[in-house]
């Protein structure tokens, strides 16, 4: 049987596998790891490192990081901290050849086909082409991030680590092509002449990871690592109110949760203490529940009732400093916090976060852009942030002349690692199930004819006259993830 070695760069991790008689397996690129860290590193000898042995030469010489590996490799020129450059180009095809060298090695063959998973918001796809054939690693064939999604959802093996869902979906899109929308047929024992209903299934089963060596599964008592992000904390109930677009900004925290005494408490991934008496106030990061619980003792004669309450303080993630919300951007939201509205000059935006963020990784400078519905635009991002600014008058001289805020846009790493997210801890790498269960209005619906991938838009106060906030998933269902989030309409995000 054929051999399809599958590569996925995500921002965070870099991972590969392979499908070879008639199973999917993950390779091993680091010691017991079943993926290396998305790190690369310049030397000042034109020296350089990706993966582990980038992160090692970051403790010896910090000048030499490139931050945001992915996000860097859009750009023509790649460079450092200290300044050094390279070109994407050779970079990607640096990071292609130690991938495919490792799965050689490992595979002890050639693979008879090699994918390509190009990532969302990464290189364009000429990039990975160029790169491909200057590694000299074959003929290469490439397939979006999100049909890779769309085939691990529909045939993927379950309770896989997302961060994993772009490799093997990559190769289950290349055994099964593109995935229909829509929910899985089922098929119900009626059909057959029986009375229950049964699931119409052909998931893959979970992979295993093979090594360097033996080219065996790791043994049970050694369980193989994965290089992975915090999966997003679930909130029960959490509502906070934007008010004011002027001065300030108040939320208000809802730190009551409701008592059903009928009702278990719903387990959820915060960290949790208990003790059987608090008297301190609970904060604006905290949830208080109180519970009561009664026992009681009766024998022939006497009939004793005792009650003794506990209270369950649940921590939620601090807000960082960038929180997105539908109005605009806040900054610094647990210090002294800065609202930046739409509609606000555009100067004194870009002015307010470059003193609080820093300055910006890029920034296009005013011109006209096909996915924005305005004459000129600049686009200028933060890190995973992208803040659009508008300038509707391009016959009033300079362009910037009286330009606003118009949109932002977050894509990128995950909430839990950005600190990027709305004041109700929505951001990538939420569910929908979460978006659902801490919004007001909430919609969602399949954002590509073919495609499982979700088009939402949410709000959390009724009363704010604006449009909401909007995003993609990978899947309309409860499991579904958020991959990116947005508000203000200048600039079409769907696509």
């Amino acid at each position: 049987m054929t051999t399809t070695l599958a590569i996925h760069f995500d921002p965070t991790a870099i991972h590969a596998a392979v499908d070879s008689d008639g199973r999917l397996d993950l390779i091993a690129l680091g010691g017991n790891k079943a993926g290396m860290p998305m790190a690369i590193h310049l030397g000042l000898d034109d020296s350089v490192f990706i993966g582990d042995e980038a992160e090692k030469q970051m403790q010896l010489d910090p000048a030499g990081v490139v931050d945001d590996p992915i996000g860097s490799l859009i750009e023509q020129e790649v460079t450092s901290q200290g300044g050094r450059a390279s070109t994407s180009e050779v970079l990607l095809a640096r990071l292609l050849t130690e991938v495919y060298a490792k799965g050689v090695q490992i595979l002890d063959k050639t693979p008879d086909h090699v994918l390509v998973v190009l990532t969302a918001g990464g290189p364009k796809e000429e990039i990975y082409v160029a790169a491909a054939s200057r590694a000299l690693i074959g003929q290469v064939e490439f397939v979006s991030e999100t049909k890779a999604w769309s085939a691990m959802a529909t045939h993927g093996p379950q309770e896989v680590d997302p961060d994993l869902s772009g490799v093997i979906g990559g190769l289950l899109w290349r055994r099964h092509g593109d995935t229909p929308s829509g929910p899985i047929p089922r098929v119900t024992r009626e059909d057959l002449g029986q009375t229950e209903t049964v699931v119409s299934s052909t998931l893959q089963p979970a992979p295993s990871v093979i090594a360097d060596g033996t080219r065996s599964v790791f043994e049970a008592d050694k369980p193989v690592e994965i290089n992975k992000r915090r999966k997003v904390p679930r909130i029960l109930i959490v509502l906070f109110l934007f008010i004011g677009v002027a001065a300030a900004i108040g939320y208000v925290v809802l730190n009551q949760l409701q008592k059903d005494e009928d009702t278990p408490l719903v387990e959820t991934p915060l960290v949790t203490t208990t003790s059987t008496t608090s008297t301190a106030p609970p904060t604006t990061t905290e949830l208080i529940e109180e519970t009561s619980t009664t026992s009681t003792t009766t024998s022939t004669t006497t009939s004793t009732t005792s009650t003794t309450t506990t209270t369950t303080t649940t921590s939620i993630p601090p807000l960082g400093m960038v929180t997105v919300s539908s109005v605009g951007v806040l900054l610094d939201a647990m210090g002294v916090p800065t609202l930046l509205s739409f509609a606000d000059p555009a100067d004194e935006v870009l002015l307010e976060l470059e003193t609080k963020v820093g300055s910006p990784d890029s920034d296009t400078g005013w011109s006209e852009d096909p996915q924005c519905d305005v004459p000129n635009v600049r686009r200028v991002t933060y890190g995973d942030l992208e803040v659009v600014m508008v300038d509707e008058d391009i016959e009033d001289g300079t362009p910037g002349v009286d330009a606003v805020f118009g949109q932002w846009f977050v894509a990128g790493a995950w909430a839990t690692d950005s600190s990027i997210w709305t004041i109700e801890r929505i951001g990538i790498g939420s569910t929908v199930a979460e978006l659902r269960e801490v919004s007001t209005a909430f919609a969602i619906e399949t954002a590509i004819d073919g495609d499982l991938t979700g088009y939402f838009n949410f709000n959390f106060i009724n009363i704010l006259q604006d449009d909401g906030i909007n995003g993609l998933t990978n899947a309309t269902s409860d499991i579904g993830v958020v991959l990116s989030m947005w508000s203000g309409n200048t600039c079409d995000r769907r696509s």
